[in-house]
């Protein structure tokens, strides 16, 4: 793992990181999977409202023949209560939270955010999902990675060292091979693929 500025003569450059591997050679329990990725960022410190640039590439194996013994799609386990933001372990507040677990998905990410006061960020965040392994979903008529595309705006409010408010929007839309998937494996609620899928939230943190 990697977090933070490690170049000292760029103050305003940042870069963040993660790679796991799971590996298990057990007769009858054989898993070969990874996951990493890779987040480089510039923040404009002597500009107003100090805007930031980064841009961040997720991936997480997923199984490329799953008729086999061998389990290569990644097994999140569980997600990390640590988060540095919108967007950090649950990647997109639509698809990250409710279509996708962190598994056989490669997601790019491209995030703008400004600070007007030192107690406010607001931010604009796009996502790109593409499916690591299309075959993973079990059928021939599966043949696109294209997963999804989404897009947030979200506030965050310090409002004391004890007490945070945020908000976000999101709207989001299906792609060529989620609504593959779903039509060729099963879609009891008659979820409309062709539709934008919009969510409203906000939250607030009081720590003790």
């Amino acid at each position: 793992h990697v977090g933070g500025n490690p170049l000292p003569f760029l103050p305003d450059f940042s870069l963040y990181g993660n790679a796991v591997k799971e590996n298990n050679n057990t007769a009858n329990a054989k898993v070969d999977a990874n996951a990493y990725y890779i987040e480089p960022g510039y923040q404009l410190s002597d500009v107003a409202w100090t805007p930031k640039l980064s841009y961040r590439y997720a991936h997480f194996s997923g199984d490329k023949n799953p008729n086999d013994d061998k389990k290569e799609a990644y097994d999140p386990f569980f997600y990390n209560a640590i988060t540095r933001g919108f967007g950090t372990w649950f990647i997109g507040e639509i698809v990250g939270n409710y279509v996708i677990a962190n598994s056989n998905v490669n997601i790019h990410q491209l995030t703008f955010s400004v600070n007007p006061r030192d107690d406010l960020k607001l931010s604009i965040l796009a996502f790109n999902y593409q499916y690591d392994a299309k075959q993973q979903q079990g059928s021939a008529a599966v043949t696109s990675n294209d997963l999804a595309r989404e897009i947030d705006v979200a506030a965050e409010w310090t409002i004391s060292d004890n007490v945070a408010l945020s908000a976000a929007f999101g709207a989001a839309k299906a792609g060529r091979g989620y609504k593959q998937n779903i039509n060729a494996n099963s879609n009891p609620a008659g979820l409309p693929m062709d539709k934008v899928w919009l969510l409203g939230e906000t939250s607030l943190v009081v720590k003790f």
